[in-house]
């Protein structure tokens, strides 16, 4: 037989035959809770669409907010009579914060939101509730720390480095995109770039040149080593700009290809001379080697 709902039922069986009945069984006593199903979904007979007594929790598992818009406030467009909204760390207890649809977070961490309808039972009315619990992160601006250029024969590679705590995207040349979860750009053609990380929690986007490669044109198309101090040494100079090629050594040849001189970038350069004498007047070669990037190769001249 059903039972009433959240009710003490007490239940004494007393044995019996001819002689009679015993007289030593006690009473027992127990209690029912609500019905299981009274909070399950059913099938409407009108509609033939499933009905969901407990509301329908469609926030998503992780918010990210931005860290500089603390404190921040978190709604829901959920329907459902009742919320309540604790915080929950983990080893100690929950603490209820909200009663209402929204709640003011002031740091990250985790949070559990509870919503909840009323139903009517023949018993009384009950709480039908779905809790989801939601992990709300910060996130910042991305920092660009480097970018890396590589060149290979079927075109240069890009790699952004950044440091932050957000999730980031990249782009290249166009602050719209399109943007890609990976910070590796393969096969791109030659040319200026704009590298572009923009925060995926919309807390910002970054943006820096991609260094450009150095070229033939970048060393000294020509010296004067006379001796009256301006211009007396042949030498790479960094460009202006920003670039990311390394030269390792930078190897001069005559005009027959004969090797002269090889000097560090570092160094002061070539005075013009080999094995002291001083070198005629005359365009020599220049090869410059990069540990990370194919070689250089040019000319420039001498003049006395």
């Amino acid at each position: 037989d059903d039972l009433p709902q959240n009710s003490n039922i007490y239940v004494k069986i007393e044995p019996y035959n001819n002689f009679g009945s015993t007289t030593s069984c006690t009473e027992e006593v127990f209690t029912t809770s609500f019905a299981v199903y009274a909070c399950d979904p059913f099938i409407s007979e009108t509609t033939g669409e499933l009905i969901y007594r407990s509301p329908q929790i469609n926030l998503p598992n992780v918010v990210g907010i931005c860290s500089d818009d603390l404190p921040y406030t978190i709604s829901t467009d959920d329907t459902a009579e009742g919320f309540r909204w604790y915080l929950t760390n983990i080893g100690s207890d929950e603490k209820l914060i909200s009663e209402t649809s929204s709640v003011a977070i002031s740091s990250p961490g985790k949070y559990r939101l509870e919503a909840y309808n009323i139903i009517s039972t023949d018993a009384g009315n009950i709480e039908c509730t779905s809790s989801k619990l939601i992990d709300v992160v910060a996130s910042e601006p991305a920092t660009i720390t480097a970018i890396d250029v590589t060149n290979l024969p079927q075109g240069k590679t890009i790699l952004i480095s950044v440091t932050g705590t957000g999730q980031y995207e990249y782009a290249l040349n166009n602050l719209n995109g399109p943007y890609q979860d990976s910070p590796l750009f393969t096969e791109i053609s030659q040319g200026k770039y704009i590298a572009f990380v923009r925060d995926k929690n919309s807390c910002g986007i970054t943006e820096r040149s991609v260094d450009r490669d150095i070229t033939s044109r970048d060393f000294p198309a020509f010296f004067t080593p006379n001796g009256d101090g301006i211009n007396d040494y042949w030498q790479y100079v960094p460009p202006p700009e920003n670039y990311e090629s390394v030269i390792d050594i930078i190897y001069i040849f005559n005009q027959f290809g004969s090797l002269i001189k090889q000097i560090n970038p570092k160094d002061k350069g070539w005075d013009g001379t080999f094995n002291n004498k001083s070198m005629p007047q005359a365009d020599y070669w220049f090869k410059a080697s990069f540990l990370n990037r194919q070689e250089i190769v040019g000319h420039f001249t001498l003049k006395r």
